[in-house]
């Protein structure tokens, strides 16, 4: 897996996450499914960091959402 598409990937792991917090705290349930995303998020962000090989800093996330983008169209 290429690191731009394991960042995209782990960001919205973590995006899906919060919707399930919510979810699980106004049901007085723990969110498991949620840690589980947030931790899946988590490593999948580390490894893309780990990965490139010049880093990622936030600006950068627009542009690696656009080239999975691209990969996926083209």
């Amino acid at each position: 897996m290429e690191p731009d598409v394991a960042l995209v990937s782990g960001a919205a792991m973590a995006l899906l996450a919060i919707p399930s917090f919510l979810s699980a705290f106004s049901d007085s349930r723990p969110p498991r499914l949620a840690a589980l995303l947030l931790v899946l998020a988590a490593l999948l962000v580390y490894d893309a960091v780990r990965r490139a090989p010049e880093g990622y800093g936030i600006g950068d996330l627009p542009d690696a959402f656009l080239r999975v983008v691209a990969m996926i169209v083209n």
